[in-house]
């Protein structure tokens, strides 16, 4: 994806979304950013420990990466919008298109889902801990 994106300019508006998930994948095993969780006594008697689920640090950090992405993306859309009003882009259907945002990761609407998420992962010391990341 990664040579996609560098090969076509096209794809540009995916670079936020290609970084996302390298830093997912680059992070998918390191235990200092996850909660341990998952114990499991395998049939030989031994203790099996896996990651489980982001530390509540980095789901806040994530959350305010797609919202940022997000926000970056509304902004880019305005200024595309202002060029074709102006004349500096031609009116077609690609452009029309492209000044709207192209991507929504997460909205306020999501809060309520991400906070019962984040306190089934017993990150529940306050409520409603997604609003912080946003206001």
């Amino acid at each position: 994806m990664d040579s996609m994106l560098d090969a076509n300019d096209k794809y540009a508006k995916l670079r936020g979304l290609d970084n996302f998930r390298n830093y997912l994948n680059a992070t998918q095993l390191d235990t200092s950013k996850r909660v341990v969780d998952g114990y499991v006594i395998s049939d030989s008697g031994k203790l099996a420990v896996h990651p489980d689920g982001y530390d509540l640090s980095i789901c806040r950090r994530l959350l305010a990466y797609l919202l940022m992405s997000d926000e970056m993306d509304r902004k880019l859309a305005v200024f595309r919008e202002a060029d074709t009003t102006i004349g500096k882009s031609p009116c077609s259907a690609d452009n029309l298109h492209k000044s709207a945002p192209q991507f929504v990761h997460a909205n306020e609407h999501a809060a309520i889902p991400i906070d019962s998420i984040w306190s089934l992962h017993l990150f529940a010391n306050g409520g409603f801990r997604p609003l912080h990341v946003w206001y």
